[in-house]
């Protein structure tokens, strides 16, 4: 049994017992990026209601993905819905061409199922995804993407049991680890770890060049986490304009951190607005937003961004209200406008 103190082990395992299932990395590219004008062109959505397979859907800058107790909800730029599943699921993410869902997230349910279930189709039932747990610990699922041409799957692992305190002199033990996981080989990746006492990780985004955001906290407060499994430098939360930490300002204080696929543009929400800033050189775009105060979690597509902070391209901002409400919202970057309706609102029990 290995000590306390140690970490768990986190090395290449047998891809037959991580259940890979013959995924296959999708190809993509990457357009570069233009001068914002005074429009922005969307591509058209897919037609929702005849794609029943998901390869039309992968990548999609025009597709949220939204889920809560009514199951999983597709909702594209021009209104069209394709409900996935009616089951009850508290998280799902779209990714190589197939949905990957969790029914709970540990710690928001007293009776955690933290099974990963992936969907090809949205008439056919998921199948289970295995991932590898070194803690034996809850399991939280964060995202799916290609990166170097691989199939990596992020997720973290909460401690089996949580010891911050000792009295005979031995190590506390808490520890909690951010994982990605390769399929097609079996590889692990131990991205960082975080004694998890009164500490843990927001919802955490990873990029095709291997960059990934997300938040922290302890106790009350937070503040932006950025990690990488690629060779880029990371961006620094001073160079976007942000603190390093942030203390009881909740609702207001920047909140919902993410990325757009190729990994050089950084969002979140802040004050009633969404922010959006290029890694490269710090510059932002807003657009003010009247949506009522919760946990947000933004994606980004297509975006540009222009001197006088004008934008071209899409978002996403999904917002969870104290566990009453999810909602998924689509905005036009270089309008800032949104459906007049929540592209998808779910109640949560």
């Amino acid at each position: 049994e290995p000590a306390d103190d140690d970490p768990p082990a986190v090395t290449d395992g047998d891809p037959a017992a991580t259940n890979p299932d013959d995924i296959e990395p999708v190809p993509t590219t990457t357009e570069p990026a233009t001068t914002p004008t005074t429009t922005v062109a969307i591509e058209p959505a897919p037609d929702l209601d005849t794609v029943a397979g998901f390869s039309d859907l992968a990548r999609t800058s025009t597709v949220a993905v939204v889920a809560g107790s009514g199951g999983i909800v597709l909702d594209a730029f021009d209104g069209q819905s394709l409900v996935v599943t009616t089951e009850p699921m508290r998280r799902a993410v779209l990714g190589n061409e197939r949905v990957w869902a969790q029914r709970s997230v540990p710690g928001e349910l007293a009776d955690a199922d933290d099974t990963v279930l992936t969907f090809t189709r949205a008439d056919a039932e998921p199948e289970v995804f295995e991932l590898p747990n070194p803690t034996g610990g809850p399991l939280t699922l964060h995202d799916v993407t290609v990166v170097d041409e691989a199939v990596t799957v992020l997720y973290e692992v909460g401690p089996a049991d949580c010891v911050p305190f000792t009295d005979d002199g031995s190590e506390p033990s808490c520890d909690g680890f951010l994982l990605a996981h390769r399929p097609a080989t079996g590889e692990t990746i131990e991205v960082a770890s975080l004694f998890q006492f009164e500490d843990g990780w927001g919802r955490m985004y990873l990029a095709e060049n291997g960059l990934i955001i997300g938040s922290s906290f302890a106790s009350a407060s937070a503040g932006v986490e950025f990690y990488s499994i690629g060779d880029g430098s990371l961006p620094t939360a001073a160079q976007l304009g942000l603190e390093e930490v942030y203390v009881d300002c909740a609702p207001t204080c920047p909140n919902g951190w993410g990325a757009d696929r190729a990994g050089e543009h950084v969002g979140w929400v802040e004050n009633g607005e969404l922010v959006v800033a290029a890694i490269a050189d710090g510059r932002t775009g807003r657009v003010a937003l009247e949506l009522a105060p919760g946990e947000a979690d933004v994606h980004l597509d297509g975006v540009a961004i222009a001197e006088d902070g004008s934008m071209t391209g899409v978002a996403a901002v999904h917002v969870s209200r104290f566990d009453t409400e999810s909602s998924g919202y689509l905005i036009d970057l270089s309008t800032g406008s949104w459906s007049e309706e929540p592209a998808a609102s779910i109640e949560v029990d």
